[in-house]
Protein backbone atom coordinates (compact mmCIF):
# COMPACT_ATOMS: atom_id res chain seq x y z
CA UNK A 1 0.00 0.00 0.00
CA UNK A 2 1.17 3.51 -0.75
CA UNK A 3 0.13 6.88 0.67
CA UNK A 4 -2.88 7.23 -1.65
CA UNK A 5 -4.10 3.73 -0.75
CA UNK A 6 -3.93 4.54 2.96
CA UNK A 7 -6.05 7.65 2.42
CA UNK A 8 -8.52 5.97 0.08
CA UNK A 9 -9.03 2.92 2.29
CA UNK A 10 -9.42 5.03 5.45
CA UNK A 11 -11.99 7.21 3.69
CA UNK A 12 -13.80 4.12 2.40
CA UNK A 13 -13.76 2.52 5.86
CA UNK A 14 -15.32 5.59 7.47
CA UNK A 15 -17.94 5.88 4.71
CA UNK A 16 -18.96 2.22 4.72
CA UNK A 17 -18.69 1.59 8.47
CA UNK A 18 -20.06 4.51 10.48
CA UNK A 19 -19.48 2.52 13.68
CA UNK A 20 -15.72 2.59 13.01
CA UNK A 21 -15.84 6.33 12.38
CA UNK A 22 -17.82 6.80 15.58
CA UNK A 23 -15.20 4.86 17.57
CA UNK A 24 -12.45 7.10 16.22
CA UNK A 25 -14.49 10.25 16.85
CA UNK A 26 -14.89 9.13 20.47
CA UNK A 27 -11.21 8.25 20.76
CA UNK A 28 -9.95 11.67 19.70
CA UNK A 29 -11.48 14.70 21.39
CA UNK A 30 -8.90 16.99 19.81
CA UNK A 31 -7.05 16.82 16.51
CA UNK A 32 -3.97 18.82 15.54
CA UNK A 33 -2.52 18.89 12.03
CA UNK A 34 0.81 20.34 10.96
CA UNK A 35 1.50 21.51 7.39
CA UNK A 36 -2.25 21.88 6.82
CA UNK A 37 -1.65 23.92 3.67
CA UNK A 38 -0.56 20.67 1.99
CA UNK A 39 -3.72 18.63 2.61
CA UNK A 40 -5.58 17.23 -0.36
CA UNK A 41 -9.31 16.67 -0.78
CA UNK A 42 -9.38 13.17 0.65
CA UNK A 43 -7.31 14.18 3.68
CA UNK A 44 -9.71 17.08 4.21
CA UNK A 45 -12.72 14.73 4.13
CA UNK A 46 -11.09 12.34 6.62
CA UNK A 47 -10.25 15.22 8.98
CA UNK A 48 -13.73 16.71 8.67
CA UNK A 49 -15.28 13.33 9.49
CA UNK A 50 -13.03 12.85 12.53
CA UNK A 51 -13.78 16.27 14.04
CA UNK A 52 -17.47 16.37 13.13
CA UNK A 53 -18.54 15.26 16.62
CA UNK A 54 -16.34 17.45 18.86
CA UNK A 55 -15.35 20.20 16.43
CA UNK A 56 -11.94 20.56 18.11
CA UNK A 57 -9.37 21.08 15.38
CA UNK A 58 -6.10 22.98 15.51
CA UNK A 59 -4.05 23.37 12.34
CA UNK A 60 -0.64 24.83 11.64
CA UNK A 61 0.54 25.87 8.21
CA UNK A 62 1.71 28.61 5.92
CA UNK A 63 0.06 29.27 2.57
CA UNK A 64 3.40 30.58 1.25
CA UNK A 65 4.91 27.14 1.81
CA UNK A 66 2.34 25.08 -0.06
CA UNK A 67 4.48 22.75 -2.18
CA UNK A 68 2.29 19.73 -2.90
CA UNK A 69 -0.12 21.12 -5.48
CA UNK A 70 1.13 18.47 -7.89
CA UNK A 71 -0.12 15.86 -5.41
CA UNK A 72 -3.56 17.44 -5.11
CA UNK A 73 -2.93 19.70 -2.11
CA UNK A 74 -5.45 22.52 -1.90
CA UNK A 75 -4.09 25.64 -0.20
CA UNK A 76 -7.67 26.89 0.14
CA UNK A 77 -8.05 24.47 3.07
CA UNK A 78 -5.91 26.77 5.20
CA UNK A 79 -7.00 30.03 3.55
CA UNK A 80 -10.68 29.25 4.18
CA UNK A 81 -10.23 27.44 7.50
CA UNK A 82 -12.39 29.86 9.50
CA UNK A 83 -15.20 29.67 6.94
CA UNK A 84 -15.12 25.87 6.79
CA UNK A 85 -14.74 25.13 10.49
Amino acid sequence: MDFDDLLFLTHQLFEEHPDVLDRHQQRFDFLQIDEYQDTNGMQFEIVEALVRKHKNLCVVGDDDQSIYGWRGAEVRHILEFQKIF
